[in-house]
């Protein structure tokens, strides 16, 4: 229609930064087509990335061993269920939230358990910040109440920013989440994937989870992926962060043997091209 933004919550109709579609073009021309894998140097764009665009100190970047490529961030938390729990546990989500990692829990054979979010005014507050008085104990013991009861959790759901409300977590609210995951040694799976979204970053900047849970003692995974960023979902191009080697060596375990840490070339090419051969061009993009 026009006069529309073509963009919604899962997916948008906006043509890619031109150097994208010229890369793709250009590995088209070449006549073979066999396996590929991630170079290396794909994941030192990726933390030069985090440290310039998504809030990670210098110290706090994740080293390249502790990424894992994968297609999707839904299929990396599947793998991350099947691979590290087992049936019948518990996965703490905060609802509402995007129906595809819901039923991924439910599809696993886990038991979804809700923690319902707070509507307060025509926006998703959580019961939390934005002069509340007492909201973070409020958060804090709500969760706390939540896995206490359930005595069976062992991942909790972190979308970060939310899918779908937008809200982007304040850091006090983040070492909240992660101090009460920590004290009962929950796993926290956090979603990443809207992180380069975030629309005013000098008034609401985004904070990652992992600085925040490696100072809590916090266990956690991070999903990741240029996809959301750059409208390039089809391509099939994702990451997780495992710093923990043991945890890391666990998941492997799982997706190796189907070859799930193997991108298609076209996947290859989307993520060198964003983080590696046009970092510049794809930061003016998204401006």
């Amino acid at each position: 229609r026009s006069g529309a933004l073509q963009m919604w919550v899962a997916d948008m109709e906006l043509p890619c930064f031109p150097e994208m579609q010229s890369a793709i073009e250009s590995r088209a021309q070449h006549a073979t087509f066999g396996y590929t894998i991630q170079p290396g140097v794909v994941w030192e764009g990726v933390r030069q990335w985090l440290a310039v665009r998504q809030g990670y100190g210098a110290a706090e970047v994740p080293p390249a061993a502790a990424f894992v490529f994968s297609a999707s961030v839904v299929t990396s938390f599947s793998c991350v269920l099947r691979g590290l729990t087992r049936e019948g546990d518990g996965v703490l989500v905060m609802t509402p939230l995007y129906a595809p990692l819901q039923r991924t829990v439910i599809g696993t054979g886990r038991r979804l358990v809700d923690l319902r979010l707070g509507d307060v005014g025509s926006s998703v507050k959580f019961g939390l910040g934005d002069g509340f008085p007492g909201s973070i104990n409020a958060l804090t013991s709500q969760l706390a109440a939540r896995l206490d009861e359930d005595g069976g959790v062992r991942v909790m759901l972190l979308c970060s920013p939310h899918n779908p409300s937008g809200r982007v977590w304040r850091r006090h609210e983040l070492v909240a989440i992660a101090e009460v995951c920590a004290a009962r040694k929950v796993l926290v799976v956090a979603d990443e994937i809207w992180a380069d979204w975030v629309l005013d970053k000098d008034l609401v900047p985004f904070t990652p989870f992992a600085p925040v849970a490696a100072a809590a003692g916090c266990a956690h995974i991070i999903l990741g992926a240029p996809t959301k960023t750059f409208s390039l979902a089809g391509l099939h191009a994702s990451y997780l962060i495992v710093p923990d080697s043991d945890l890391r060596k666990q998941y492997l375990a799982y997706v190796e043997p189907a070859f799930l840490t193997f991108g298609s070339i076209f996947a290859t090419v989307a993520l060198s091209t964003c983080y590696v051969d046009s970092p510049s061009a794809a930061a003016r993009w998204l401006e």
